[in-house]
């Protein structure tokens, strides 16, 4: 059911070559024409990921105001775990010889997700208790799948074949509410 749940999310992402899907504008979510220039087409690197922060930073409102809005998540597929690890947790600037601060260092938590095949392409997100950016809703609250068991003897595969079956039952749905709560990097 976790990994469910899991493969249903990374779809958000990766729907549309990446673009994600479609919103209520008609346009995809990672959209940098019409969605406040919240994507790129930067490989993973330190200067790709503070220039993601700066256009997360200047996303606007209705009224043109500066939300501010600062990435927490910097998610990725497996082939670029180790290389946001060290964009986010080495002391010093990674590919400099100058021994330069890492500027990243603790600002971005990495997520790696083991579901996206594509081995180029990353994310920011924002925290979201500051932008909901995603909104998942299970059935009736119940945020547990249902596990169901046919043991009974006298029935179906129980009695002809001494086989118990089981059943997961997981009713869950979601999308996005808000493309300023992350950033992608399309990478062709």
């Amino acid at each position: 059911a976790v990994v469910t749940l899991n493969e249903f999310v990374s779809t958000f992402f990766t729907d549309n070559s990446g673009a994600g899907p479609a919103m209520a504008d008609t346009f995809n979510v990672f959209d940098a024409a019409n969605h406040q220039g919240n994507s790129g087409t930067a490989a993973l690197a330190s200067a790709a990921v503070q220039s993601a922060i700066v256009a997360m930073l200047k996303y606007t409102n209705s009224a043109s105001k500066r939300l501010g809005v600062r990435p927490r998540y910097l998610l990725a597929p497996p082939d670029l775990a180790f290389t946001a690890q060290l964009i986010t947790e080495s002391t010093q600037a990674p590919g400099t010889a100058n021994n330069d601060v890492n500027v990243l260092r603790g600002a971005l938590e990495t997520v790696v997700v083991p579901q996206w095949t594509d081995a180029n392409n990353w994310y920011l997100m924002a925290d979201p208790n500051l932008i909901e950016g995603i909104e998942l809703g299970f059935l009736g609250g119940q945020e547990t799948p249902d596990l169901l068991v046919q043991d009974n003897p006298t029935d179906g595969s129980v009695f002809t074949n001494d086989a118990i079956s089981y059943k997961v039952r997981h009713i869950f749905g979601g999308g996005w509410l808000d493309y300023r709560a992350g950033y992608a990097s399309i990478v062709v």
